[in-house]
């Protein structure tokens, strides 16, 4: 309880360390919880971005064989290109169709564009995660999204004349559309 000191660092790692007495109390075992506990249960967090890619794409095979089995769903949500071509290519191992209701490829609108467009183009499912809210809520959000995907920049340099020529594509059907004008 308060004031008998018991319990008022329980938890905490912060220098303290328990001690019990075995057998005949001539040998005493000194610990840290913190320790004990990274032992038991190690950290979800990969060492490594490799690591954590590694993680991910199994996760996703996993899946995929599920969605084969007919008892799972997938939505490959991720802007590394790599990861998205593993998905494709075991959804083609698989006799997957890329239209395949159950799986699905998304990845937050503004961030790999020209990806998602070359999948909507080949007829894969895909999706856009539209950001909405106020700034101050949703900037802390996308900052560790570009800090995730430092490796999205270079991407999206090189898609640059992929997104210009589908906007200039989309540009002009519309006008051809609504003024009958362009043709």
């Amino acid at each position: 309880g308060e004031g008998d000191g018991a319990g008022s660092n329980a938890g905490s790692s912060a220098g303290s360390s328990v001690g019990s007495s075995v057998g005949s109390g001539k040998a005493v075992e000194s610990f840290d919880p913190a320790a004990m506990y990274e032992r038991f249960f190690p950290s979800p967090v990969h060492g490594s971005k490799e690591a954590t890619d590694a993680a991910y794409d199994g996760a996703v095979s996993v899946l995929l064989d599920g969605v084969k089995e007919g008892n799972a769903a997938v939505l490959v949500a991720t802007h590394n290109r790599t990861s998205v071509e593993l998905a494709t290519d075991k959804m083609a191992k698989l006799g997957l169709g890329r239209d395949h209701h159950l799986v699905h490829v998304a990845q937050i609108l503004g961030m790999a564009d020209g990806l998602t467009l070359a999948l909507a183009k080949s007829g894969y499912n895909t999706h856009k995660l539209v950001l909405f809210g106020d700034f101050f809520e949703i900037f802390p959000w996308m900052l560790r999204r570009l800090d995730e995907n430092k490796d999205l920049m270079g991407a999206m340099a090189s898609e640059r004349s992929i997104l210009w020529s589908e906007v200039w594509k989309r540009g002009h059907e519309t006008l051809a559309k609504d003024s009958g004008v362009y043709k």
